[in-house]
């Protein structure tokens, strides 16, 4: 099963390798992860891609980029994409795993991209909204499936959800592969959403509230008037995990911020919130198989931690 997820570690200046905002991928056992190589200065000169089982074994090197920033976007069928950044542009690119060769697709700057049965979905940034359109995985017969979107989509069951952002309130927006529109529910300010159990979670600009409906776009509800809520929030095993917003902080990256709080947990069966961990400023990256992958931002180093779901047993992440 094949899962992808966030993870934004800060990179230093003394640090010969370190792990930057990239997309992490975890499939079949495996997770794959960017590491930009910097020199003692900090002047970037490489990007590794690297596979290690999740309990940081195995771990082995898949292809080293000079002098380019890589992001990973999907795997299938031991097929690696990710984009290689020259000069402003996002090029798509593909490597068979353990081949050590890779092939570049399309000179099209791709944002985001998810692959499913065989066909490669992807958002180009046009202004302040992105487009979504579909190729195959050689790079051939494009077309387009919708405009005016956030940066964020999913596919699941042959259907494409998506949150339209054309300059009326925002919506949650259910289409077929082709683009015809199943539903529309207006969620104004909807910043973000995630899928779980045939239910869709929702989350506001104001990130003042976790919203959720049907996925046939029914039962619209407010869970939680919890003020802080991350733009990403994450599910595991019906229940909400997510950030709140206190501290910003220097990604180093062309005067980027990321944004540090506190770890939360919300149950909908008992309708409680939990803070999880509090001890320092942290960011929720990721959760896989049962196990918070977090950064704690730590008198101005960002270590990576981990821990379970119910908040017990905060350990040194293992990859």
């Amino acid at each position: 099963m094949k899962k992808k997820f966030h993870l934004i570690v800060l990179s230093f200046l003394c640090c010969i390798a370190t792990v930057n905002a990239m997309d992490i991928i975890h499939a079949e056992g495996y997770i794959y992860f960017t590491e930009d190589i910097r020199s003692n200065s900090g002047i970037l000169s490489g990007t590794r891609i690297w596979r290690t089982r999740t309990n940081g074994s195995n771990k082995e090197s898949l292809y080293i980029s000079q002098k380019n920033v890589i992001k990973l976007h999907d795997i299938d069928n031991d097929w690696l994409y990710f984009t290689i950044s020259m000069e402003g542009e996002r090029l798509l690119h593909k490597t068979k795993v353990g081949s050590g060769k890779i092939e570049k697709i399309s000179d099209i700057s791709i944002t985001f991209l998810k692959v499913y049965k065989n066909t490669l979905y992807y958002q180009i940034q046009d202004g302040t909204t992105y487009s979504l359109y579909k190729m195959d995985t050689d790079g051939s017969n494009n077309r387009s499936i919708n405009e005016k979107m956030k940066r964020v989509f999913s596919i699941v069951d042959d259907s494409i959800y998506a949150i339209k952002n054309d300059g009326h309130p925002e919506c949650m927006q259910k289409s077929d592969l082709s683009g015809n529109i199943i539903f529309n529910v207006e969620t104004p300010y909807a910043e973000s959403f995630t899928l779980y159990d045939n239910e869709i979670y929702v989350i506001t600009r104001s990130r003042d509230a976790v919203y959720k409906m049907k996925s046939d776009g029914s039962s619209f509800t407010k869970l939680t008037g919890h003020n802080g809520i991350s733009i990403f929030p994450e599910l595991a095993r019906g229940k909400v995990y997510w950030n709140d917003s206190q501290w910003n902080v220097s990604s180093g990256i062309a005067g980027g911020k990321i944004s540090y709080g506190h770890i939360f947990l919300y149950d909908p069966v008992t309708g409680t919130v939990q803070n999880l961990y509090n001890a320092k400023p942290s960011r929720l990256e990721a959760i896989v198989d049962d196990v918070i992958y977090f950064t704690v931002y730590d008198e101005g180093i960002v270590r990576n931690y981990q821990m379970d779901l119910d908040g017990n047993n905060v350990k040194t992440r293992l990859f």
